[in-house]
């Protein structure tokens, strides 16, 4: 007798970055790794006229994942955790970083590390995962809806 199938349920993880201009591969690398997820990302999300940043480039090339980039009208209007002045002011949303990774990661998705910022003040990361399932290290998973 065989086991019946099961869907595979092991949730994507995504990166969102939003950054400025002067970003460096180091801003981004640093970031990464003070997720504690580094290691499990499936894709980084980006907005998409940041996608080409030549740093940022450098970044994806050194990890080896998939750059996901997003418009802004997906962008636009995605409730977060975190609430920017900025972010609403620009883009339209309360965290560019915590925006990109929801809409990346899908509908079901949810942030399971809340933005931060990099030592350098030019870049930010958050962590989504697409399945409310996830078994997460130290950081509180945020609900979050479209």
């Amino acid at each position: 007798m065989t086991s019946p199938v099961r869907p595979d349920t092991t949730p994507i993880m995504i990166a969102g970055f939003g950054f400025r201009h002067t970003a460096t591969s180091s801003s981004f690398a640093s970031l990464l790794a003070t997720t504690g997820y580094g290691d499990r990302i499936d894709k980084i999300a980006v907005p998409a006229d940041k996608a080409s940043h030549p740093e940022f480039l450098r970044f994806c090339a050194d990890t080896g994942v998939e750059i996901i980039s997003i418009d802004q009208h997906q962008i636009a209007q995605i409730h977060t955790p975190s609430q920017s002045e900025a972010s609403r002011q620009y883009r339209d949303t309360g965290s560019v970083c915590e925006a990109v990774a929801l809409c990346a990661a899908g509908a079901d998705s949810v942030i399971i590390c809340r933005k931060i910022i990099s030592d350098d003040r030019l870049a930010s990361c958050a962590i989504s995962a697409s399945s409310k399932q996830i078994q997460h290290k130290d950081h509180k998973t945020e609900e979050s809806r479209r």
